[in-house]
């Protein structure tokens, strides 16, 4: 039953990861280089939603580490998931013990029957099951990045040559990954493994062995074919390969069933007595020590990103004089920008006004065209996502005067209240 619900988070997550940008809730946009959520655009100027989000999601995966060790690994990772599907397959056409590519490096006894290796058909078995996993799962991030309707084009043969481009990397990077690299990757290259280094004790969860009923399995290693990382449970210590997957456990209660005896196998948190061990006593109260200091910088983390929504203006403009004006200050026409973008998900009706150039003479550029720029209010009308530009002339140097420096600010009001949503301001 163990197996069942660990394949189910295994599947399960994999499937999350597909929805969750088709619903809107998570994207990025590559081609304007923002975030999506729920339909918002969020930029990378949206300090406090940005870097806080991403804090907490390393500081959730530290603390789930602390606890429990490497559960996400073996309960939820997308690599582990295909390695492991990849591995079953590799034994199911090469017999029960075979391993190819990086994974057999550090495995012993290790067994190709022959009559299996040197049939053709296997390996092209093989290599169109991992072409067809590999092209199957190439989607799956996809719509995180590309939006639906430009991915579906793909089996029209009118796909984007970007998202073609994208879409056969993946391909073949995930070919690479199952046919050659798979569990190599968790065990030594994988940062989140390198964690235990800093953030493993002896509280973190872990495989425990009775060793006062050693001599039961003395000639059984019925557990240690059950391992897909080749790990002999009953000599896992604290910086081991092991994912905390349970098949071990599993294939020890099965085997001590029939004799209705408990498994020598079990997961513990807290200390132990699982060979070697790094210092400390390993109670639980230990773990919530490790805890305290991630703790406080996740709530921290936590507090900035609920100001960071507060304070989220879900329209942005911008006003800015020209660089190579400001170089020439002294010159009596002066080029500004202006740039309005509608962030929401849905269209917006806005009302917004330029401050500070009474007196003063302008003139419109061409390239401005879309965005009517005027003395007093203007009404403008912007779609979901939609950003408008502008450029103008001000002068404001008049013969014989002396310049001052004066304030030009650029307001979006509601257009019933009068309320203030947001400004930007420049000076010239």
């Amino acid at each position: 039953m163990r197996q069942t619900y660990r394949k189910l988070a295994e599947y399960g997550l994999l499937l999350l990861l597909f929805v969750i940008p088709l619903s809107g809730l998570f994207r990025i946009d590559l081609a304007k280089g923002i975030f999506l959520a729920g339909g918002y655009e969020i930029w990378w100027s949206d300090f406090f939603i940005v870097l806080p989000f991403w804090f907490l999601l390393i500081l959730t995966m530290l603390m789930l580490y602390t606890v429990f060790g490497m559960v996400f690994c073996g309960w939820l990772c997308p690599q582990n998931t295909l390695s492991e599907f990849s591995t079953k397959v590799i034994q199911r056409f090469l017999g029960k013990r075979a391993k190819i590519g990086f994974d057999s490096i550090d495995q012993e006894n290790l067994r190709i029957k022959k009559e299996k290796m040197k049939n053709p058909l296997n390996w092209i078995i093989i290599g169109l099951i991992f072409f067809v996993v590999s092209a199957v799962f190439a989607f799956f991030p996809l719509p995180f990045f590309f939006p639906f309707h430009d991915i579906v084009k793909i089996f029209s043969g009118e796909g984007d040559a970007h998202v073609l481009s994208t879409y056969w990397i993946g391909v073949g990077v995930i070919f690479l990954d199952i046919a050659f690299i798979r569990h190599f990757w968790c065990k030594y290259l994988c940062v989140y493994a390198v964690w235990q280094y800093f953030f493993h004790s002896k509280g973190t969860m872990h495989l425990k062995f009775d060793k006062k009923r050693e001599e039961e399995c003395a000639q059984c290693t019925l557990c240690r074919c059950a391992c897909f990382l080749g790990i002999d449970p009953r000599k896992t210590d604290t910086y081991s390969h092991c994912i905390n997957c349970g098949e071990c456990i599993d294939a020890c209660e099965e085997i001590k069933a029939r004799s209705g005896e408990q498994s020598l196998l079990s997961f513990r948190i807290g200390g132990g007595e699982n060979g070697k061990i790094n210092n400390g006593s390993g109670r639980k109260e230990d773990i919530w020590k490790s805890l305290r200091f991630p703790f406080v910088l996740f709530v921290f983390a936590g507090s900035c990103f609920l100001y960071g929504l507060w304070n989220y203006h879900p329209f942005h403009v911008s006003l800015v004089q020209d660089r190579n004006d400001i170089s020439h200050s002294l010159a009596q026409e002066q080029t500004f920008r202006i740039m309005v973008a509608n962030k929401s998900n849905k269209e917006h009706l806005y009302r917004f006004r330029i401050e500070g150039i009474e007196g003063a003479e302008y003139r419109k550029l061409p390239s401005w065209a879309s965005l009517p720029v005027q003395k007093g209010d203007t009404l403008l009308r912007l779609k979901a996502g939609e950003r408008k530009e502008a450029e103008f002339i001000l002068n404001d140097r008049k013969e014989g005067k002396k310049h001052q420096l004066r304030k030009m600010t650029l307001r979006v009001v509601e257009t019933e209240s009068g309320e203030t949503l947001t400004s930007s301001t420049t000076t010239f």
